[in-house]
């Protein structure tokens, strides 16, 4: 399993919080509404396989996070999943496909 460092940033900027608007989410970590779902899913995924309440959303426009959350060591787990950097990773891809034939060169 591979976290984004976008989802390392919102991991920790949303801890030791109950409520966080959503705005504020966008605005301080500058990302688009599509993008900040799109993280809070990928953590939610991760919270959900290590036995940790999922972010929710419970009102419109704003985050609700669990105390057991605040005192989890979820910084430490989403780090040791983001592993590789982003040059790793395209390195990666590309060999992959090379190898499997999906581009003739």
């Amino acid at each position: 399993m591979y976290v984004s460092s976008r989802v390392i940033v919102l991991a920790d900027y949303i801890k030791n919080k109950q409520h966080v608007k959503i705005q504020d989410i966008m605005s301080n970590l500058n990302v688009s509404d599509r993008i900040l779902r799109y993280d809070i899913d990928n953590l939610n995924y991760v919270l959900k396989a290590y036995n940790i309440p999922e972010i929710a959303r419970d009102k419109p426009g704003e985050l609700t996070i669990s105390e057991d959350y605040n005192q989890s060591n979820i910084i430490e787990i989403l780090q040791s999943l983001n592993k590789y950097t982003k040059s790793e990773r395209m390195d990666y891809v590309k060999t992959r496909l090379l190898i499997e034939r999906h581009v003739n060169l």
